[in-house]
């Protein structure tokens, strides 16, 4: 049993580096669209139709088209930071906890990969652990990972590793 543990350790970990590398050139807009696909396909395919938390999904939208990212950052701020407040916010009691803990995970680390840069100069390594974690989420609990082709049509050589301000369609058709 110690044996497959550690080989699926070892593939789960050179699958992170393999998708932290696809990262190193798509943008902080792309990163984070990556991102929000990611809890949308985890909800579509837990059927939780929630309108509260669709409508924070929304807003989270707003990071790659909006060009106020402070206004951005202030209403994040008011989103719960503990996993009781974020079940009671979405009223989430009837779902099952570990479904629960993957969604507040999720939304926890878009919002980890929105700030990472928000206030300094780009740096491409302050999300990428982010990501991986992403990842790690998506992989060890059985959920398809968006395609990448989707995201890396924003480059991180676009407007200082930001990516072009775009509406949230541009990264769901090609």
């Amino acid at each position: 049993m110690k044996l497959v543990e550690t080989l699926v350790t070892k593939k789960l970990k050179e699958l992170m580096i393999l998708n932290s590398q696809k990262f190193e050139s798509i943008s902080i807009n792309g990163r984070i669209a990556f991102a929000i696909s990611c809890l949308e396909k985890v909800l579509d395919e837990e059927n939780i139709k929630n309108h509260l938390l669709i409508k924070n999904i929304d807003y989270f939208w707003e990071f790659v088209s909006s060009d106020s990212l402070d206004i951005w950052d202030d209403q994040v701020s008011s989103f719960p930071t503990n996993l009781n407040d974020f079940i009671e916010r979405y009223h989430l009691k009837n779902h099952k906890s570990d479904k629960v803990i993957i969604i507040f995970e999720l939304f926890d680390l878009i919002i980890d990969i929105g700030r990472a840069n928000l206030y300094g100069a780009f740096q491409s390594e302050l999300t990428l652990k982010q990501l991986d974690k992403i990842i790690e989420i998506m992989t060890v609990n059985s959920y398809k990972l968006p395609n990448l082709l989707f995201f890396q049509k924003s480059k991180v050589t676009d407007y200082h590793g930001w990516g072009h301000r775009v509406s949230p369609a541009y990264f769901k058709c090609l």
